[in-house]
């Protein structure tokens, strides 16, 4: 089983007032048809484009409820929650709308702040996941049009999920892009401690860094101590990752996981708990 568990929903670029809105760089349509050719099973879908995540009016989730309901059950929903404005009560509207988690990016205030916690105790009474973007944000020159929704980096560190996790043990949370180069030490860190978060490595950083940092990230001493200092991979942060694509064309993704993977020599089962398995427990399919 695949799953992909990050993509984006967006209008066409070239005409936005176009009928057919697009998916990893392409009509719906042609993209549904590239990832089934691809064997990926299902599809987790959030709203999208860069406009939209400086946008706390329109979160864009009809958008993805249509795709829920056009392509009968192939997409996942996960529905954008912007604070202030939504709270509790609209994660109830999205539960019972048939999204199966929650997508929180470029808040104004840090993942981990008190004011967001109702939000995380109702998504996690209500058996939802979380996917967080985490790291820095795509800029356009539009988005400074929005005075009041300045976008923080340091809002969207994967340090943050560390707070919640803890508090709310029951809700699984997913960070976006390992961090980021910047903070994907602090993503592997909680990985590896707290049991309720994951990661994927989608964006256009984490597959570009060189093969030694992959190695640093993702690799151990064979024997600690440096009695034997051999690289080898570190299962235990590895189970962690989970496969997604975010904004690219599938064979990007796909290339890039099973590339990492194959060169880390991961076990056959470890390599379908990050293609899939592992996804489509925490959503309980």
């Amino acid at each position: 089983m695949i799953i992909n568990v990050h993509t984006h929903v967006y209008p066409n670029p070239q005409d936005p007032q176009a009928g057919e809105k697009f998916l990893s760089q392409m009509p719906v349509s042609q993209a549904v048809e590239q990832w089934q050719q691809r064997n990926v099973d299902h599809i987790c879908v959030c709203p999208g484009g860069l406009l939209a995540s400086v946008d706390p009016i329109d979160n864009g989730n009809d958008d993805v409820e249509k795709l829920m309901k056009d392509y009968d059950g192939y997409f996942i929903g996960f529905g954008r929650v912007c604070p202030p404005k939504d709270g509790p009560d609209y994660v109830d509207q999205l539960a019972d709308r048939g999204f199966r988690g929650l997508k929180l990016i470029n808040t104004p205030m840090p993942y981990d702040d008190e004011s967001l916690l109702p939000i995380y105790e109702r998504a996690e009474a209500r058996g939802l996941v979380c996917l967080f973007h985490l790291g820095w944000l795509g800029h356009k020159p539009e988005m400074a049009a929005n005075q009041d929704y300045i976008t923080r980096t340091h809002n969207m560190q994967p340090v943050h999920l560390d707070a919640i996790a803890r508090r709310f043990s029951g809700l699984n949370l997913i960070g976006a892009h390992l961090g980021g180069r910047a903070y994907c030490q602090q993503a592997i860190d909680v990985a590896g401690w707290m049991p309720n978060v994951y990661f994927d490595l989608t964006g256009g950083l984490i597959r570009r860094v060189p093969w030694p940092m992959l190695q640093m990230l993702f690799g151990r001493q064979k024997e600690e101590s440096l009695v034997d200092d051999t690289t080898v991979l570190n299962e235990r942060v590895m189970a962690k990752m989970i496969f997604g694509s975010d904004n690219a064309t599938p064979d990007v993704f796909l290339t890039f996981y099973k590339n990492l993977l194959t060169k880390f020599e991961a076990p056959d089962q470890l390599q379908e708990q990050v293609m899939g398995k592992t996804l489509a427990d925490l959503l309980g399919m």
